[in-house]
This record gives C-alpha cells, sequence and structure tokens, in this order.
C-alpha cells in the first residue's frame, strides 16, 4: 500500500443520496432541509452517506461546470426546446428549487457540513456519464452546453444502449478532462471522506470494441484521479461503482484487476442498473482486486422484476434487504451500498422506505440470526451491464433446469423454505428439487401465486397467473454463498417465473 493511501475503508453501510428528491418536494426548499436530509440518513444508522451532485448539470452552484439553473428565465418557454409538455411543470418546480437554494446556501457544502455534526461520514458521489432526460431531444437542457456543443464527442448510436446510446465518449481526451475539472472541484473545495465515481450512471462510455483500447484510456484517467487524491491535504477513499460482473466492467472499459493490482481504488461497488442483482459475483471480483480493496454489493429500491408478475420494493421490505446484505456477506463483501433507496416516496400514494432496518445491515451475525428473504434475480435491463436473468425459463415435460442462488445458512432451529413461482399445471408430485448435494424432493404443496395482471407489471411483460411451490428445507441444506438448484419438472412442462428462499428467525416461520 502507498504511504499515501488509506487503509481498507473500515464502512458497512453506504447510503447513496440521488441528486433530485431534495429538490421534488412541494414546500420551497431551504437550508434546514439539507439539515433533515442528512439527519433522516444518519439516525437510519448508515456509515456514510454520499451526496449526488450531478447529471450533466450540477445541482450546487459549482465554480467549473453549468449549473441546472443556469439560462432558465421565468416565462421563457424556449429553455425547454425538446421536452415534452407533459414534463415542463415539474422541471420548472425542480429548476426554481435549485435554484432558490443556491441563493441561501451551497447545497454540497451545507450537506458535509451536517454529515460532521451528526457524525456520519460525508462522501459525494459523481455521475460519470450522465444521460437522465430519456425521450427527450439533443436540445433539452437535460443536455449540458458542453455535451450540446460537441456531437463529435458523442459515441455512435447503438440501439440496445437503450437512450443512454448516444453518450459522451471517454476516448476524447476532452471529455476526460471535463470531468477531471468536476472531480478537481471535489477534492479541493469539499469537505468530504469517499468519493464514489458513479460508472453505472450511466453505463456507457466508449464504443463496442477495442476493449484493450478502452481499458488502457480509463485506467491512464483512474491513475490521474488517485494523483489527484494523493497529492491533497484530504484523506479520500476512492469507491467507483461498477457493472456488476468484472467481464461485463472490462467490456465497458473498466479493468478492476488493474485497479486493483495497481491499488488506484480503495473499494469497489458491483452493481447492476436499474434493479437489484442477486447472485453478482463478489467472490469473483475479490479474486481480481485482492483483499485490501473494500468491496460492496450495490442493491436498488426494486428487489426484483420477474416476468409478468408485479415487482418486489426491497427498500420496503426489511426481509428483502436483510436477505441482499446477509447473502453478499456471506461471499465476502465488505458492505453494501444503497441506491436509490428513497423512491417508495415517489409512489402514489407515497410509502415511507424502512429506514429502521438500514442498521440491522452492519453485522453479519445479527442478519444471519434474521428473519430474511433471498431471491433470484429476473429480467435484466441492460444488456451491457446487468446480470443475465435467470427467469423465466421453460422446462420441458421429464426435463430439468439448474440455478443458482447466493446465500446465508441458517441458524439451529430456523425454519427454511424454497419456493419456485411458475407458470403452469404442476401439482406437487410433479415438481422435485436438489439443492447442491441434498435431494429436497417433491413439492410439499401447490399455492395461489400473485397475478400480473394489476397493471403492475412492466409494459413489456405478459401478465401471469402465478402458482407457488413450496419446498420445506431441513437443517444444513444451505451454505454460505453460492448455491445450486436443480429444478425437474415431471409428467408436465412449466414456466419457472421465480425463486426465493426465505429464512425465518430462531423458532418463527418463515415469511
Amino acid at each position: 500500500m502507498k504511504e499515501s493511501q488509506l487503509p481498507k475503508p473500515p464502512y458497512r453501510i453506504i447510503y447513496n443520496y440521488d441528486s433530485g428528491p431534495i429538490f421534488f418536494q412541494k414546500e420551497p426548499v431551504t437550508p434546514e432541509h439539507v439539515d433533515r436530509m442528512v439527519d433522516d440518513v444518519a439516525d437510519a444508522g448508515a456509515d456514510v452517506l454520499l451526496v449526488c451532485a450531478n447529471d450533466q448539470t450540477t445541482c450546487f452552484p459549482s465554480r467549473t461546470w453549468q449549473r441546472f439553473w443556469d439560462g432558465f428565465e421565468e416565462g421563457d418557454m424556449s429553455f425547454f426546446v425538446d421536452v415534452p409538455e407533459s414534463r415542463i411543470e415539474n422541471r420548472i418546480h425542480w429548476i426554481r428549487q435549485t435554484k432558490r437554494l443556491s441563493a441561501e446556501c451551497d447545497y454540497l457544502e451545507r450537506a458535509m457540513t451536517r454529515c460532521r455534526q451528526r457524525g456520519i461520514i460525508p462522501g459525494i458521489t459523481m455521475r460519470m456519464n450522465d444521460m437522465h432526460g430519456g425521450g427527450e431531444g439533443p436540445k433539452s437542457h437535460m443536455r449540458s452546453r458542453f455535451y450540446q456543443d460537441h456531437p463529435e464527442y458523442h459515441t455512435r448510436c447503438i440501439e440496445p444502449r437503450g437512450y443512454a446510446r448516444e453518450a459522451l465518449d471517454y476516448a476524447h481526451p476532452e471529455v476526460r478532462e471535463h470531468a477531471m475539472t468536476l472531480i478537481r472541484e471535489f477534492v479541493e473545495h469539499y469537505d468530504h471522506e469517499v468519493l464514489e465515481l458513479d460508472f453505472t450512471r450511466f453505463a456507457f462510455y466508449f464504443d463496442r470494441d477495442d476493449v484493450d483500447d478502452h481499458c488502457g484510456i480509463m485506467n491512464g484517467f483512474m491513475r490521474e484521479v488517485r494523483a489527484l487524491i494523493d497529492a491533497g491535504n484530504r484523506r479520500i477513499a476512492l469507491i467507483p461503482r461498477v457493472a456488476s460482473n468484472p467481464g461485463a466492467a472490462r467490456q465497458l472499459g473498466f479493468d478492476v484487476e488493474a485497479w486493483g493490482r495497481e491499488r488506484l481504488v480503495d473499494g469497489l461497488t458491483v452493481s447492476q442498473f436499474i434493479n437489484s442483482g442477486w447472485e453478482m459475483p463478489i467472490d469473483h471480483f475479490r479474486s481480481l482486486v485482492g483483499s485490501d480493496v473494500a468491496l460492496y454489493a450495490g442493491s436498488m429500491a426494486s428487489g426484483c422484476h420477474w416476468d409478468g408478475l408485479p415487482p418486489d420494493s426491497l427498500a420496503l421490505s426489511p426481509e428483502l434487504m436483510r436477505g441482499f446484505a446477509s447473502g453478499y456477506y456471506g461471499l465476502g463483501a465488505d458492505g453494501v451500498n444503497l441506491f436509490n433507496f428513497f423512491t417508495p416516496l415517489n409512489m402514489k400514494p407515497p410509502r415511507e422506505p424502512c429506514y429502521a432496518t438500514i442498521a440491522e445491515l452492519r453485522d453479519p451475525d445479527r442478519l444471519r440470526r434474521s428473519v430474511r428473504r433471498h431471491l433470484i434475480t429476473g429480467g435484466a435491463e441492460l444488456v451491457e451491464t446487468d446480470l443475465p436473468g435467470q427467469v423465466p425459463d421453460d422446462i420441458g415435460k421429464d426435463k430439468s433446469r439448474s440455478f443458482e442462488m447466493v446465500l446465508t445458512a441458517e441458524p439451529e432451529g430456523a425454519e427454511v423454505t424454497a419456493r419456485v413461482f411458475f407458470d403452469g399445471a404442476n401439482e406437487p408430485e410433479d415438481l422435485w428439487l436438489r439443492i447442491g448435494m441434498h435431494s429436497i424432493g417433491h413439492a410439499h404443496e401447490i399455492q395461489k401465486g400473485p397475478d400480473g395482471h394489476d397493471g403492475k407489471v412492466r409494459p413489456e411483460s405478459k401478465p401471469r397467473r402465478s402458482r407457488i411451490a413450496v419446498f420445506p428445507l431441513p437443517h444444513g441444506v444451505i451454505q454460505d454463498g453460492r448455491n445450486e438448484f436443480v429444478l425437474r419438472s415431471e409428467n408436465v412442462g412449466t414456466t419457472v417465473l421465480g425463486i426465493d428462499v426465505c429464512v425465518g428467525g430462531e423458532s418463527r416461520t418463515a415469511p
């Protein structure tokens, strides 16, 4: 380890606060609202609060980058060219809020100061290639002047990348210097201890192919960031957020093995783009970056998007939060990074996220003894970054399929149940399960599952009328880390929509 660098970060719980929510509220935002924003996270028990400072423009009064409200004049609707009319009213409110707060305080400075006062580690997260404003034209105010003035710096259009398909191309030195300008401002002017470079917002920094060249470019960029931090007078842990698989990360230009070998980073957050990934290979990342780099499993507010079924919200389920963290501790993670945790507040009607459960995620032993629920990943949102969804999967008559789940072994006396959500005519004697070396046998019973025809499914999904095969598990079947599930459909074929494992507390029934 270089003498100037920090030891391995000790944090367990990192809370990632989005750039917008504080400005979405109806009442005028004030410095006291910033304080309360920090207080909510500190009271919940997180170790680090990462405050997002930017999209393509900044939400704080930056000295170097275009600010979100720059160029806006009351009544001038030309500011909203290329913005759908249905979005303009909310955009005006958002801009007024950021501008109003900037007249009273520096949002980022206020948040960092409040973190110090409340004893939570202050951090900044920077979106490295933001492309919010999907469906809007190239002259939308969500696109910075730098972006609009330099179409030659855009990646070529690759349709599967969605509305991030024409992001800024980091092959251009000018693009990298543009990003470095804001990073320098953070390092030189703001009192923080953690800097997250969010390479998943958004995920595309180059055209496809030429992977070795792209990795070389980004390695040079990361060396520059590392040198900047090491030369400063603040001790800042550099913890980027990258795609959910080290191979996928490398294809996108991020050679995490080199970052670990050169100790360019102090930690990594591994994350999907929009939905939580339940089998991210933390152990593979560990083998590449070594033991001195902290690894965090990044969750999203959504627990899963199983095809044709209503989505599960991780932020609204203590059982899912515990299962997510516990499984990754069993796989060797150092902690969790909670992203977009606030989103239930945007539901109609709004719902309060489970802040009270956050502190529980610090203690792996407590989580092992807790009531928890583990899921299988389904419905990849962005094919170049996310885990391939294991479900839905069709199993023919008298055929079998293998699935993988990341779990933590249960304590003595806890009830454990595996549940298979399926769309088919199977009866208990038609579905048979093996987990690792253990033959579980046929399903104990079939229950009615959730229906997906209530308008909550994703538009591209076919609504399902699911059923649930229930498999009580003997003690000692599941193990810490990866677990193989082999499911056989006898007599009739079926479609597997999802699998979960429910672990009860001591002498308690699984949910």
